[in-house]
């Protein structure tokens, strides 16, 4: 088995959601294009995850480099597979880029056994490294962006590469997790179980898709603040075209993530890219989800209106805190009444979802100045009409931040300095806290903002009607939703999504007699039977008391009588009209009771 670079994958624990790709869609086609072999080894499809297997696997692979991408959650186990790699094989060459390493390229190489960093991009880089390499003339020196240790030891860092052209690119390779070929098949695997382990990547992990790169703003937090020089790369119209129709062709999918740190920075271009995905949707279903700066969106609202024309369904804003004075000490450039300008404007269309991230452990920040903060964040649901989707995290000092390299500055003191490479549960664990405040109260105030959005999510979902909720199931960003994270956790509701997302239900007002032999009543909830009858307490808290006849229909609800048995048995035996039957049903199912479970269905149980 042979590779000119063998790409590891999966470096996380047994979890299909781990696989990092991004990177290797636009690398990959490069690579193609300049002859060079490529494969992909992903941790997760060996027999055991570990070390011993790792090396175990590499022995029977002829390769000359090995490449790796980074972010905060994976760095530590970069680290120590490249110092197992340098064991066993101590000639190997190791390439590592991505964002991790990008801001930390000296520490990187003076702590872990790695010969090159990637610093931002690394379409064109790559083929430069391993030309050099396999001896084609190419020399370290000359490549620019990139961080190396020389013969000598000494680690150099290159200037930057300033000839990147976005445009140059290829089509992304979508394919790489549609065909085995480029994927190495550990001992103990086959075509079917590697096939099989791709299809969960696939369906597990959103493939975004990038049409510009870099920011222009210098967020305080964000790991683009330090940067001198702020550069963005755009692509093309014509080539946001070819990329987005390869990729519903490869995946088939019905909604695409966008990545774009800076969507929507240009008004002219929002408006011609949202032309191109209305042309595209003339041959392809699919719905999109792109983050969005407040500060354009608020001065220019329409901006809006014309991405949810073109399908837009799910919008990413900064919002960060409801807290002015911690809005400017991250320099965000932007104002708590810009944010409620965009939510009022976002409430005005019926299927566009608003998320949003809010920091817990800001800069100077007192509890009081943050739960003042969480009544701001409460307008902001409200004047979203209630879709905003509110997330909650710590403040993470990310390499490369002003937070990371000036905490003093912002009254920040950094509790676990080398967080990165110690065990890290991303932005849920606390690595840095306010200088003003303990850690336990951090905590206690991470806790009360979660508290306080779930109330706000349950008391408005748990009084939404039916035809609400139905529409709610039909939405393709359900899962991402406080809707779907809340009633998901009810075994009976998640049946009820079941069976209506994958249209195996009729409405029951729109049944016509004739058709009472082909639907099939289903409850959807165990009640208790207590003092001769059974009371159904809908999710609102409504109360339906069930008399004997009442009861009997809720036993027959089983989803194995069609509801023209039901009657005949019911009238039989009972002095009910059949309109009495069918109405007790109907309120039923307005309230999520039941169901009317269709008959092609039946058959296939």
């Amino acid at each position: 088995m042979e590779a000119d670079i063998l790409f590891i994958d999966g470096l996380m624990p047994l979890d299909v959601e781990t696989s990092y790709l991004g990177y290797l869609y636009t690398i990959a086609p490069v690579l193609e294009q300049h002859g060079y072999v490529y494969k992909i080894l992903n941790l997760g499809m060996m027999a055991d995850y570990s070390i011993n297997c790792l090396i175990s696997e590499l022995k029977r692979i002829d390769f000359k480099a090995i490449g790796m991408t980074t972010n905060a959650s994976n760095i530590q186990y970069v680290h120590k597979v490249c110092k197992a790699i340098k064991m066993t094989f101590p000639k190997s060459f190791i390439i590592l880029g991505g964002p991790e390493v990008t801001y930390s390229d000296f520490e990187t190489l003076q702590h872990c056994p790695c010969d090159v960093i990637i610093r931002k991009t690394g379409e064109f880089k790559i083929v430069k490294i391993l030309d050099c390499i396999t001896g084609k003339g190419q020399t370290m020196d000359n490549i620019g962006g990139i961080t190396y240790k020389n013969s000598e030891g000494t680690i150099i860092r290159n200037e930057d590469d300033n000839d990147y052209d976005i445009n140059t690119i290829p089509v992304p390779k979508y394919e790489l997790l549609t065909k085995d070929q480029y994927w190495i098949k550990p001992r103990g695997s086959n075509k079917i179980s590697v096939n099989n382990y791709l299809k969960l990547a696939k369906n597990a992990q959103s493939v975004y898709i990038l049409t510009g790169l870099g920011c222009p703003y210098r967020c305080n937090f964000c790991v683009e603040g330090i940067t001198k020089h702020k550069k963005t790369y755009f692509m093309s119209p014509e080539k946001v075209r070819k990329n987005f129709e390869h990729y519903l062709k490869t995946y088939k999918r019905r909604y695409v993530g966008i990545a774009d740190d800076t969507f929507t920075s240009s008004f002219k271009r929002v408006n011609d890219l949202c032309e191109v995905f209305k042309n595209l949707q003339k041959k392809y279903f699919f719905t999109w989800y792109a983050e969005g700066r407040v500060d354009v969106l608020s001065k220019h609202p329409e901006l809006i209106g014309i991405m949810y024309d073109a399908g837009l369904r799910r919008l990413q804003i900064g919002i960060e805190s409801g807290n002015q004075k911690v809005l400017d000490a991250y320099s965000k450039l932007i104002t708590v009444e810009q944010i409620m300008t965009v939510l009022e404007e976002a409430a005005k269309y019926p299927k566009l979802e608003v998320c949003g991230n809010v920091i817990v452990g800001n800069p100077f920040e007192t509890s009081e100045d943050f739960k003042k903060s969480v009544d701001n964040l409460k307008k902001m649901y409200i004047a979203s009409g209630k879709k905003l989707t509110i997330s909650s995290s710590y403040l993470t000092p990310y390499h490369g931040t002003p937070i990371r390299n000036e905490p003093e500055r912002f009254g920040i003191e950094i509790i676990v300095d080398n967080f990165e490479t110690s065990p890290y549960n991303g932005m849920n664990d606390i690595t840095c806290k306010p200088i003003n405040l303990g850690k336990q109260e951090v905590v206690d105030l991470k806790d009360y903002v979660d508290k306080q959005i779930f109330s706000w999510y349950n008391e408005y979902m748990f009084n939404l009607n039916k035809n609400e909720i139905w529409e709610r199931i039909h939405s393709i960003t359900t899962n991402f939703t406080p809707f779907g994270f809340t009633f998901g956790k009810l075994q009976s509701f998640k049946s009820y999504i079941h069976y209506v997302s994958n249209n195996l239900v009729v409405s029951g007002r729109q049944i016509r007699s004739q058709d009472f032999d082909k639907v099939y009543p289903l409850k959807m909830w165990d009640i208790d039977y207590k003092d001769n009858q059974y009371t159904y307490i809908s999710l609102s808290g409504e109360k339906i008391v069930m008399n004997k006849y009442k009861s009997e229909l809720w036993e027959l609800a089983n989803g194995n009588n069609s509801l023209e048995n039901i009657q005949r048995y019911i009238l039989k035996n009972y002095n009910v009209s059949s309109s009495e039957i069918k109405e007790f049903y109907d309120n039923l199912e307005d309230r999520l009771g039941i169901i009317y479970k269709k008959y092609d269905l039946k058959k296939s149980k």
